[in-house]
């Protein structure tokens, strides 16, 4: 009897494990070959996707905002309103959508005018 065809866990020389489609299981020249697929594919992916500045700029503005509140990145998507993976996508340098986007500018807006003034602090 042949096993079906699944979704299956495969552990890279990297360590990473990623889910392969595929009808049994894969030998070490197939990990292999999987491997160098991976890499080649992230590689082009990055290549033709590179970080928006806007993203990182607008992300280090809210990475800043959570480190002086100590609030967590979680709760921060919460408190803004937007999914958690919207911050996700920001630190990787991709660009919310304009609803998600004015959120954030408000929320930044907000909390950056409320930081302690430090040349009037005693």
């Amino acid at each position: 009897m042949t096993e079906p065809d699944s979704c299956r866990p495969v552990t890279l020389p990297s360590g990473e494990t990623i889910l392969v489609r595929a009808r049994g299981g894969l030998g070490p020249a197939g990990v292999a070959a999987l491997a160098e697929v991976v890499g080649a594919a992230r590689a082009l992916h990055a290549a033709e996707h590179p970080p928006d500045p806007g993203a990182e700029e607008l992300y280090g503005r809210v990475d800043a905002v959570c480190a002086r509140l100590k609030l967590p990145r979680y709760q921060a998507a919460k408190a803004i309103g937007v999914r958690h993976s919207v911050l996700v996508r920001l630190a990787q340098g991709h660009l919310p959508c304009s609803g998600d986007q004015t959120a954030l500018q408000v929320w930044l807006e907000i909390q950056e005018s409320t930081e302690p003034d430090v040349d009037s602090a005693p």
